[in-house]
């Protein structure tokens, strides 16, 4: 029901990778952005969820993996600039569920991650992690770091990844609080 504001952001955007957490689509194809080649992993047994990624058809975008198991990350991967990049859209399990549950969408992002970085791929990750890096993103009203961002900030650390909204170069503003 949001499709007028996603073409509409599009229009003024003009984006060439697209990465959309909690789609609430029930079925695969339901979304189509001309230019684009879209990928979908949709939870079609339950409320919610669901991730997109769209990217311009021009850079031959192919699905690497879509991960089952309850686990929702779609890794995509396009040459852009001559430059083969890894896209990891992801939407992590709220932090009311048990540890092992949370760890195991984290264990399968961490494995994603070393499998570009093996084949030698750049990687560009955006997801919903579920996760509050506390002090570690400026302006972030959350203070304290939760545990989905404990577990988040050691994959950070472990794989020497850049947080974008934790640098000077973002300009982002939150949007949304509760």
């Amino acid at each position: 029901n949001k499709m007028d504001t996603l073409v509409d952001n599009m229009n003024k955007l003009k984006p060439e990778v697209i990465m959309i957490q909690e789609t609430k689509l029930y079925s695969k194809g339901q979304v189509n952005l001309p230019g684009f080649e879209v990928f979908e992993n949709v939870r079609e047994d339950r409320e919610g969820g669901g991730i997109l990624t769209a990217i311009k058809s021009e850079y031959s975008p192919v699905l690497v993996s879509e991960i089952e198991d309850d686990i929702e990350i779609l890794v995509v991967e396009a040459e852009i600039a001559k430059q083969f990049v890894r896209f990891i859209n992801g939407y992590g399990f709220n932090e009311n569920k048990p540890h092992e549950v949370r760890n195991s969408f984290f264990l399968k992002l961490e494995e994603e991650i070393e499998s570009a970085k093996y084949n030698d791929k750049m990687i560009c990750l955006e997801m919903d992690a579920n996760a509050k890096l506390g002090e570690y993103i400026k302006n972030d009203p959350n203070k304290e770091i939760s545990s989905n961002g404990k577990l988040l900030k050691g994959i950070i650390d472990r794989q020497g990844l850049i947080v974008v909204n934790a640098t000077n170069k973002c300009m982002g503003l939150i949007t949304r609080q509760r």
